[in-house]
């Protein structure tokens, strides 16, 4: 997902890294991040600010279950219930999968219950 938060090109300049090569004498390269950097502490409050920015900008994609899901996440963690099983997958998959503009996968999320017959 890091890789999928592109930066706006003015703010590229602030995540500026110096690179040189293992040759003593090579020259030291300036770099800039395009897209998010890999573990930044900061990422899982950006990362739920994408996604409700998103939201915002296409309330007309957004049904019920994502505004829900919006008023129910603290940082990168989501709390819902249902009053079945089956509703967690099918609302797992159209919050996480349909509505944000991410290519995220359902098996890497998880989910807890407290039934004796959760997976």
């Amino acid at each position: 997902m890091y890789l999928q938060v592109e930066l706006r090109v003015e703010d590229c300049d602030a995540c500026r890294f110096l690179w040189r090569n293992c040759l003593q004498d090579a020259p030291v390269r300036a770099y800039r991040f395009i897209c998010m950097c890999f573990g930044l502490a900061c990422f899982p409050y950006l990362a739920a600010n994408v996604i409700k920015a998103h939201t915002k900008r296409n309330p007309e994609e957004c049904d019920e279950v994502i505004k829900q899901a919006l008023s129910n996440m603290y940082v990168d963690d989501l709390v819902m219930s249902c009053d079945e099983e089956s509703e967690v997958a099918e609302s797992i998959c159209r919050v996480l999968i349909q509505q944000i503009p991410f290519d995220l996968e359902y098996s890497t999320f998880g989910y807890h219950s407290n039934t004796t017959i959760a997976t």
